[in-house]
């Protein structure tokens, strides 16, 4: 059994992964953990976390744009990049724009996210988008 209170966690990034200052400015920052209304009223304050480490695969992931290293307390890495990815859109637009973008079909007919979760499945890594 794991302790996971006692494993270090660390967020990979794709290269590619442009426009995202904002994000790792809150993983630099920590997370607001606000409490409850009914704690509010009692007089409970947001806590925050410890910033969130983060690295910036260089290569790029095969597939999405964020996943998730843990370091076990035994000093082992477990690479989640192979087995879960978060895809980030920006927006609504951002979203129609690659899934109808006929500019960017290949012989086959699939647009650039298309074929990138059709890539996911055949590897079988979970996408979250």
């Amino acid at each position: 059994m794991i302790d996971i209170k006692k494993c270090a966690y660390k967020i990979i990034v794709d290269s590619r992964e442009k426009v995202n200052k904002h994000i790792l400015n809150k993983f630099e920052e920590g997370f607001e953990n606000k409490p409850s209304h009914h704690d509010m009223y009692r007089g409970k304050k947001s806590t925050y976390t410890n910033p969130i480490q983060y690295y910036i695969q260089e290569k790029g992931l095969k597939v999405g744009d964020y996943t998730l290293a843990v370091q076990l307390p035994s000093k082992e890495v477990i690479n989640f990049k192979d087995k879960v990815v978060i895809e980030r859109k920006a927006d609504l637009n951002e979203l129609c724009c690659n899934l109808f973008d006929s500019k960017s079909k290949n012989e086959e007919g699939l647009t650039r996210i298309e074929r990138e979760f059709k890539r996911a499945y055949e590897q079988n890594i979970k996408v979250h988008l």
